[in-house]
């Protein structure tokens, strides 16, 4: 082996394998865990295959909350969500519901945020702004 083939070599291991403990994200027990969350517009084609199937999937890779979308018209998403025991806290919600309370085409403002309040959500997210 050339020594420049060495020290690539070398370098590159270093590279990867280093950090391996910041790659491996947290420790088992480490008290931040719990609050790593998924942003569930990410997986929307397999939730709207299968929403309790795809956020057990969610759970079972170690998140511990999800950020919904298409508030307040998500329920399956809140029913999966309950059943396996996944904290949701926050979603995105149509801003036209705000802007131009007058269009029916939206959910009233003041119902998306009484169900907000009945779901347990802190945090209602415009997301393109």
């Amino acid at each position: 082996m050339r020594r420049r083939s060495f020290l690539r070599t070398a370098a590159t291991t270093a590279l990867f394998t280093g950090p391996t403990r910041s790659l491996l994200a947290l420790e088992k027990d480490d008290k931040f865990r719990q609050q790593i969350g998924i942003q569930l517009y990410t997986l929307r084609d397999q939730i709207r295959k299968n929403p309790l199937t795809t956020i057990k999937a969610v759970k079972e890779a170690g998140y511990a909350q999800g950020e919904m979308y298409g508030f307040p018209n998500c329920d399956p998403m809140i029913n999966a969500a309950k059943a396996v025991g996944l904290q949701l806290h926050s979603s995105h919600f149509e801003w036209e519901s705000v802007v131009n309370p007058a269009d029916r085409e939206f959910t009233d403002f003041r119902k998306t945020l009484d169900k907000a309040a009945k779901v347990g959500l802190s945090h209602l997210v415009i997301p393109y702004l």
